[in-house]
């Protein structure tokens, strides 16, 4: 595709590249259901405090997406939460909007 390299390259692609990149797990959060035990494990004022989103939860393991910010803190909520986290990089617009609402966390009708 000579003249056309990037032409197709949006924010999503730039992101798994970069992803890549820094040894980290991409999440497209459009194509995500959470794993309730996760949403549990990290309530949305936790969420909202530490700037992540709860994706995935197993043992005392948990993932969570901390936006375009792959070098985030996640130390001080291991310890609060009491589980070793993952990050997993994800765009930051959906990251930030899902915490910020909320729907995550509200109970399927």
């Amino acid at each position: 595709m000579d003249g056309f390299d990037g032409l197709l390259d949006g924010p999503r692609e730039r992101l798994m590249r970069k992803a890549g990149e820094v040894g980290l797990p991409f999440a497209d959060l459009e194509r995500i259901t959470p794993d309730p035990a996760a949403l549990i494990a990290i309530p949305q004022r936790i969420a909202k405090k530490y700037g992540v989103l709860p994706l995935k939860r197993e043992g005392g393991n948990i993932w969570v997406a901390v936006g375009e910010q792959p070098f985030t803190k996640v130390e001080k909520l291991a310890n609060e939460i009491g589980l070793m986290v993952f990050k997993v990089m994800s765009l930051q617009e959906a990251t930030d909007e899902l915490i910020r609402s909320g729907v995550w966390w509200v109970p399927a009708e």
